[in-house]
């Protein structure tokens, strides 16, 4: 065996196991039964949705029934063959499980005789010391001189010979740690680059491998009893985070703009940047870019499927503008992409309560929402944003405020304090929402930073506001 075969096989033996430490990888069994399982689930469903319309249609089908029922068994079909592909897999892979023990077995062998070389090489060296002592001992008589001389140049070439050997195992030996190192470097850095956030979600929008933005509960501006409402939900998930106890979901409802994704969105980074959860915020205009139901399911399926691996604290997931994606199935307006995802979120969130799982959906038209989705969320849990007073729209002056002017170093005139609960009043009667009012400042800014005075005065409000009242409407920036 060369002195490179021998290198090969000897840091094949050490990489390999190395390249198994990591026992949460899973092994393309694992994966291949986990599709199966996925694919069985499918079948059954399939099944009971066959049995449900042969059962409701009576002895007689109509066309529309008939057709539907063509299109069930055709998807009955194909789940069957996928799962009769998986098993065909999942035997090729024990197979090769197999093989690959027994080239495991191979490989050890060869390095059990390699070591056994190693100690002949030093045995030799042993021996050709002994031989070169006693040509010395011999050189000391003078009759056997030329004889001496031989034995000694014998001697010497064995000792080379022997050094040489042992310098090269040596080599082979403590070769073997560096390339344990460059094994295990390798199989990490590969594990995270294959490791990966999906696309469809955002960087700021999870914990998972990433820190969270600091939450903005200052720009939450809610009514007194709202509030109330909403933290008394909220310190109850925190309880029963820290305690480990099951945590029930929560549907946030209301009017576009009134602090629905904001108050989900802080709250659960919040708990993330704690170290209680992790979470996911997925987005319903995400899944609007997607050109088939087969890939919307399948975004889907990932996300969670990733958030669940990749999470090892209880997981939150919010899901903005919720009626994108889960329509009632009985609904005109659900097609096959929304039923099929409604689907998919039903497989993952079974129960109303989970120790490890909940979700937060955000909709304007909470009727919109699938009815098995809804039955998930205690009615205790259905938060209403409605539109500020106008209390809330002052105290949301002030917050933009001093986002919008005094962050930009803008002065602010004395008598704008006492103007501003009448402006209030103003917005209150064009029904003016957060998001509104934080376009408004925009619009104000502008008109400062255009105007001669350089500060923010009740005249520069009262100019903008009636303009809002002319046209009763504020498009958002």
């Amino acid at each position: 065996m060369s002195k490179n075969m021998l290198l090969w096989v000897v840091l094949s033996v050490c990489a390999l196991p190395c390249m198994g430490m990591d026992r949460r990888q899973p092994s393309v069994a694992e994966s291949t039964l986990d599709k199966i399982t996925f694919y069985q689930t499918q079948v059954r469903r399939i099944q009971g949705q066959i049995n449900g319309l042969r059962r409701d249609s009576g002895p007689t089908l109509n066309q529309a029934q008939a057709a539907m029922l063509a299109r069930y068994e055709d998807e009955l079909r194909i789940a069957s063959e996928e799962v009769e592909s998986l098993e065909k897999i999942l035997v090729r892979a024990e197979q090769l499980a197999e093989l690959s023990t027994s080239e495991s077995t191979r490989i050890k062998l060869s390095a059990d005789k390699s070591a056994a070389q190693i100690a002949e090489a030093e045995t030799a060296a042993v021996a050709a010391r002994e031989m070169t002592q006693q040509a010395q001992i011999t050189a000391n008589k003078d009759i056997q001189l030329s004889q001496n001389a031989r034995a000694i140049e014998e001697g010497r070439q064995q000792i080379a010979l022997g050094q040489e050997r042992t310098k090269q195992l040596n080599k082979l030996v403590w070769g073997v740690p560096l390339g344990i190192i460059a094994s295990l470097a390798t199989y990490f850095l590969l594990k995270h680059l294959l490791v990966h956030r999906p696309t469809i979600i955002e960087k700021d929008d999870t914990s998972i491998g990433n820190t969270p933005p600091l939450p903005h509960f200052d720009r939450l501006i809610l009514s007194p009893a709202r509030e109330k409402q909403l933290m008394n939900v909220f310190n109850g998930i925190s309880r029963a985070v820290k305690k480990k106890l099951p945590l029930s979901n929560m549907l946030f409802w209301g009017p576009p703009g009134t602090g629905k994704t904001m108050a989900a969105q802080a709250y659960v980074r919040k708990l993330s940047r704690e170290g209680l959860i992790d979470h996911v915020i997925v987005r319903g205009s995400a899944f609007k870019r997607l050109d088939s139901a087969g890939k919307a399911q399948h975004a889907l399926a990932h996300i969670i499927r990733w958030a669940k691996k990749g999470s090892k604290r209880p997981l939150a997931i919010v899901f903005d503008e919720a009626e994108a994606m889960f329509v009632d199935r009985d609904a005109p307006e659900a097609n096959e992409m929304t039923r099929d995802l409604t689907t998919t979120m039903l497989s993952f969130f079974e129960k109303a309560a989970d120790p490890k799982k909940f979700f937060i959906i955000s909709t304007n038209y909470p009727q919109k929402i699938d009815r098995a989705l809804r039955n998930r969320i205690d009615k205790n849990n259905w938060i209403h944003f409605e539109k500020p007073g106008a209390a809330e729209l002052e105290r949301l002056l002030h917050v933009y405020i001093a986002l919008h002017i005094l962050n930009n170093k803008i002065a602010v005139s004395p008598e704008l304090d006492a103007a501003l609960p009448a402006i209030a009043q103003r917005l209150a009667m064009q029904g003016l929402v957060g998001r509104e009012v934080d376009s408004l400042l925009v619009q104000v800014l502008y008109r400062v930073l255009n105007g001669e005075a350089q500060e923010l005065n009740p005249a520069i409000f009262d100019e903008v506001v009636s303009q809002i009242e002319q046209t009763h409407e504020l498009h958002a920036y």
